[in-house]
């Protein structure tokens, strides 16, 4: 069940251009452009991804089961301030909202999944 997680993924998420800034755009595939280079990664998600397709893509339901498993894992974002970082890990979930919105990140969700593991572990045992 693990076999592409049992090593480092890089994925890059591309947000809108902000006035003045650098621009990258998804390439053909797993690339990206970038001031006229070209950059693979193992995913790509452009500025119209929603936050279901990157926690799919990016496996993570997978990363939560095994850790519950006692496997190492962890997701990890990277990048300059405004870059969308917490968008991505934490969505526009408000602090007080117990309920797992369209737009909410990646915890949220891994946290869904892990408590969802846990009450089947609960009825099954």
């Amino acid at each position: 069940r693990l076999g592409r997680l049992e090593r480092i993924s890089v994925a890059v998420r591309v947000r809108p251009e902000a006035t003045g800034g650098a621009h990258g755009e998804p390439g053909a595939g797993r690339q990206i452009i970038c001031g006229g280079q070209t950059f693979a990664f193992d995913s790509v998600f452009g500025e119209g991804a929603s936050q279901i397709e990157v926690f799919d893509e990016l496996r993570v339901d997978d990363i939560v089961h095994g850790a519950l498993a006692g496997v190492n894992g962890s997701v990890l974002a990277y990048g300059q301030t405004g870059a969308g970082k917490t968008h991505t890990m934490v969505g526009s979930n408000g602090a007080d909202d117990a309920t797992l919105t369209e737009d909410a990140g990646l915890i949220p969700r891994a946290l869904c999944t892990l408590f969802s593991a846990a009450d089947a572990q609960c009825a099954g045992g």
